[in-house]
């Protein structure tokens, strides 16, 4: 039972390893694609394309659905080989819910990093301003330097050049990424165009008041980061203690993982972990 819980230990590395290294990549190469061109192809649903063109992470669409579907195989065969059929059940179930848990950590992710960039862009197009450029053609340069926004930046240029024009543009750009940083920019440079031209210093006050914001957004995100790391504690010391007692007891695991109560049991123990660590997350506001 040792050896069984060393193979726990070693899938659960890595499929964190997995996720964190998408998250590296995702980091160092965040400019490759906007969410309407990630590639589609028949095979994968559209559910599955949405959540990983939300997510903006840097693997293809269609890769990532094939890895999750290959990846039942061996996640039954392990649960399998350690707790029988009902473990077996339990981390196909666990890895069938993962594009659903682990899309919505990547999505807050990257519309934080989005955020975080608005202030740049904005000063970015007021020094085009400053030199003479439209609207459009500081859009344009902004959308020329590497960045989150880079790609939806690009959009809103090329929809604005076949005709739909830079208000409307801008418009669709803050319907699809709605967040206050990216609201409140595009609805400053609507105002600017809509006025006959953006004023420079207009575009950096702006970008001042989304600076503020988001200072006052990271520090409270800092003052609950222990909040949010005792509920994450909190709802992983059940799991890491069955894990242990069933890798150290074969009567616990054989209970656990072999009858229907055993069953019954840690299907409704995960239920509560799972609804008690997001009630812990929304009060800690993350």
């Amino acid at each position: 039972m040792m050896a069984a819980g060393l193979s726990a230990s070693l899938v659960l590395a890595s499929a964190l390893a997995f996720f964190r290294a998408l998250d590296s990549r995702n980091r160092r190469h965040e400019t490759l694609r906007s969410p309407a061109a990630a590639p589609r192809d028949w095979s994968v649903p559209a559910w599955f394309a949405r959540r990983v063109a939300g997510a903006a992470l840097d693997i293809s669409v269609v890769r990532l659905w094939r890895i999750w579907l290959g990846g039942f195989a061996p996640v039954g065969v392990v649960g399998w080989w350690i707790g029988g059929a009902g473990l077996a059940a339990m981390a196909g179930a666990a890895w069938a819910g993962a594009p659903i848990i682990g899309s919505g950590h990547f999505v807050r992710r990257a519309a934080l990093r989005r955020e975080q960039a608005v202030p740049a862009v904005l000063d970015s197009i007021a020094r085009a301003l400053r030199s003479g450029a439209s609207l459009l053609q500081a859009l344009d340069e902004a959308a020329a330097e590497r960045g989150p926004l880079q790609a939806e930046l690009r959009r809103v240029v090329s929809e604005a050049e076949r005709g739909a024009g830079v208000t409307a543009a801008l418009d669709a750009w803050a319907d699809r990424q709605p967040t206050g940083a990216i609201r409140l920019a595009a609805a400053a440079l609507c105002l600017g165009a809509e006025m006959g031209g953006a004023n420079a210093r207009t575009v950096e006050g702006v970008a001042s008041t989304v600076r503020q914001r988001l200072a006052v957004v990271n520090e409270a995100r800092a003052l609950t980061s222990q909040a949010r790391v005792s509920a994450q504690v909190i709802a992983l010391a059940p799991v890491a203690f069955c894990a242990v007692a069933a890798a150290t007891d074969p009567d616990v695991a054989r209970m656990l993982f072999t009858t229907p109560v055993g069953w019954a049991m840690l299907a409704g123990g995960l239920a509560l972990d799972v609804i008690g660590m997001k009630w812990m997350s929304r009060m800690a506001g993350s």
